[in-house]
């Protein structure tokens, strides 16, 4: 029997984050050194109006991460319309999230992948099912985990209490992944060339005791990913494929 891959799940503070652009990020910059990566969106819910049929956006962006090297309906093998928490669009439908079918879909990447980046829907303790929470699928893989935080007022809050409850469980940590979608505005009172984010991540670490990996800023241009200010952000080390 094969060992399964690594399983990291990308987990965040709240929906909205920037978990699938994190994740879609790590696939490319993984694949460019030549690890084999599977990317998992176990549920995803919210869709948008497409020519023909409805599209998952974070399906579509996971999909492109990966170079379409796996179907989409391995990538997000559930889907429903509602923009709301998974267990409610499946009621909208008629529907339940099928438990099994979550776990399934994890099982299936063995001997495709080295790392297998698990994308999370929502936040750390957000429903994923009627029975299950974020949390408690990582917990009942074993995953590691790490977190995306948006880089803004009240992030060091936001990003302890997942780090708390992540530690509470007994799971490992890579660390928090600061990000921000858009330009930051100034801030009245501060020096110009305050460094917010600086500020963040010291903060985050020293109060956490997890490392702050760095801040991921991008732009969605033919799904390519681009990296932020801080270039020397590297989670190589830390998602290589361990030796046996």
């Amino acid at each position: 029997m094969m060992p399964p891959p690594r399983r990291v799940m990308i987990t965040g503070t709240g929906t909205g984050v920037g978990k699938t652009m994190a994740t879609a990020w790590l696939a490319r910059s993984l694949t460019a050194r030549g690890v084999r990566v599977g990317v998992y969106k176990p549920v995803c819910s919210g869709a948008v109006d497409g020519p023909q049929k409805p599209i998952w956006e974070d399906i579509e962006r996971l999909w492109e991460s990966i170079d379409g090297s796996a179907p989409r309906e391995r990538i997000g093998p559930q889907t429903f319309r509602a923009p709301v928490a998974p267990p409610l669009a499946a009621s909208f439908e008629g529907r339940e999230v099928d438990e099994q079918l979550l776990f399934a879909g994890v099982d299936w990447w063995t001997g495709r992948c080295d790392v297998l980046l698990i994308e999370g829907a929502g936040g750390w303790l957000s429903p994923l099912s009627s029975g299950l929470t974020n949390a408690d699928f990582a917990e009942r893989l074993g995953a590691e985990t790490l977190i995306v935080a948006p880089h803004e007022l009240g992030v060091i809050n936001q990003a302890l209490l997942v780090v708390e409850s992540i530690r509470s469980r007994g799971l490992p940590m890579l660390g928090v992944l600061l990000s921000q979608a858009r330009p930051p505005r100034p801030v009245a009172g501060a020096p110009a060339d305050f460094d917010f984010a600086e500020s963040n991540m010291a903060e985050i670490e020293a109060r956490g005791g997890v490392p702050a990996l760095g801040l991921l800023t991008f732009e969605l241009r033919d799904g390519v990913i681009r990296r932020g200010r801080r270039a020397e952000l590297d989670l190589w080390n830390a998602l290589t494929p361990r030796a046996p």
